[in-house]
């Protein structure tokens, strides 16, 4: 998939991604291991486990195999696959030589490759700093979810449903995301409303962003872990919400009993 035709969150992973390994580079260029390792663990923790990973889970697990949106993120999942293979082999040269055997390269080893050129996409600075926004906004949901969880309302957070009343610079924001904001904080259900209509016991933050954390209406969709409304609407897939019923049906049309279809 070609960067244009990727998900804005995919865009910002790559450009992420990109601005890791410039930092990489130089640090390799200057034998300044230690703030190379420490770049290595703040990206793998921070952006691709906590962040990224923790999106895709919902995607890859959920979406249908040829869907773009699990296609875009594939892609980018490879990138940084590939990247931190070449970027790791002068130092794990076994541990990469051998993930370098699964992967689809022309070379026979990682160690006949070249770590990757930093590369510039159109509009990177924009993006960044319209994600860097989010990711504030995002702290608060996290922050209130924590309190939720210690408060014993919720235990995980996609059993949260989530009512977040923002300003008007941070409404449109969100929506200039250009994507499911809901997957992005990991909760079951996302209500956006403007600030001024803020509950009383709503978490206030000083940036134009409330957040109130309630229990999810509905039952959990045995595929997907989302509690939903409209698990069992579906006749033929009880156990699941209508999302992951319309996957299935339309990708595995034989599980369809047809005896509950007349």
């Amino acid at each position: 998939v070609a960067y244009e035709k990727l998900s804005s969150v995919d865009q910002y992973m790559l450009i992420k991604l990109n601005h890791f390994l410039k930092k990489m580079r130089a640090d390799f260029d200057n034998y300044d291991f230690l703030d190379a390792y420490r770049l290595l663990i703040n990206f793998v923790n921070n952006d691709l486990s906590a962040f990224y990973m923790n999106v895709a889970k919902d995607v890859l697990y959920v979406e249908p195999e040829d869907s773009q949106t699990r296609r875009s993120m594939q892609t980018v999942f490879y990138d940084i696959l590939l990247t931190m293979v070449k970027l790791l082999t002068p130092i794990l040269p076994h541990t990469t030589e051998e993930v370098w055997s699964y992967m689809n390269e022309p070379e026979e080893f990682v160690q006949l490759t070249e770590i990757p050129e930093v590369r510039q996409f159109d509009g990177e600075e924009d993006l960044l700093d319209k994600w860097s926004e989010f990711m504030e906004v995002r702290s608060h949901v996290l922050k209130s979810l924590e309190e939720a969880r210690n408060a014993k309302m919720i235990g995980k957070s996609l059993e949260a449903q989530v009512d977040l009343y923002v300003n008007d610079h941070n409404k449109e924001l969100l929506e200039g995301l250009n994507t499911d904001v809901q997957l992005l904080l990991g909760v079951s259900k996302l209500n956006l409303h403007d600030l001024d209509e803020a509950d009383s016991d709503a978490d206030q933050y000083n940036d134009g962003v409330a957040v109130k954390v309630s229990v999810a209406p509905g039952e959990t969709c045995q595929r997907c872990r989302m509690v939903k409304e409209d698990v069992g609407t579906d006749q033929a897939y009880p156990t699941l919400c209508a999302r992951c019923a319309k996957i299935v049906r339309d990708n595995f049309p034989e599980t369809v009993d047809e005896g509950l279809e007349k």
